[in-house]
């Protein structure tokens, strides 16, 4: 009798064990996942933050130098703010639902990059 009984309280301490070694292993690929996540978006951030810059010196300068030709400064300002608006209605109403799509299938191809969690 008392070696099914320490058969069975073995059984249960490897049970135990295997229980919460599985979730340690879930919760260090959960924290390893963030980790990934979050050094991909900032990365994107840095580079949108940068090519940001860049171009928005690049359209000050173009507007200046639209502006030189069309005879007064602010006329290459209006004429980029114009360009600037007719590319913000193509985009809202042909490509937005296609951008949208795109960045949540890249956002969780990184999260789900590992399909054993």
């Amino acid at each position: 009798m008392d070696t099914n009984y320490e058969i069975v309280e073995t059984v249960f301490k490897r049970i135990e064990n295997l229980t919460s070694n599985q979730t340690e292993l879930i919760k260090l690929k959960l924290y390893n996942k963030t980790a990934d996540l979050a050094t991909f978006l900032a990365m994107k951030a840095i580079i949108v933050t940068v090519l940001g810059l860049f171009f928005l010196f690049l359209n000050i300068g173009l507007s200046l130098w639209l502006g030189e030709i069309l005879g007064k400064i602010y006329y290459g300002f209006f004429l980029l703010a114009a360009f600037y608006a007719i590319a913000a209605i193509f985009i809202k109403t042909s490509i937005y639902k296609y951008l949208q799509l795109q960045i949540n299938l890249m956002v969780l191809t990184k999260i789900l990059k590992d399909e054993n969690l």
